[in-house]
């Protein structure tokens, strides 16, 4: 009983173990993804289509 008690636990810490070590990995983004994420977040807000290419055009020289 206390080989299968051991067995047991053994194979639970290793696949806990197993699962918790997949994490992504944290990196910057770069200038490409950070300009890509801005156009985005502008496409979203719902702006009336003056306003939307004013701050397109606002991000297109920042970039």
């Amino acid at each position: 009983m206390n080989r299968l008690i051991t067995l047991a636990f053994l194979l639970t810490a290793g696949v806990l173990a197993g699962c918790s070590s997949h994490s992504p990995e944290l990196r910057p983004y770069t200038a490409e993804e950070t300009h890509e994420l801005a156009l985005e977040a502008l496409s979203r807000r719902g702006l009336s289509v003056d306003q939307y290419l004013a701050e397109k055009s606002i991000l297109e020289h920042q970039g």
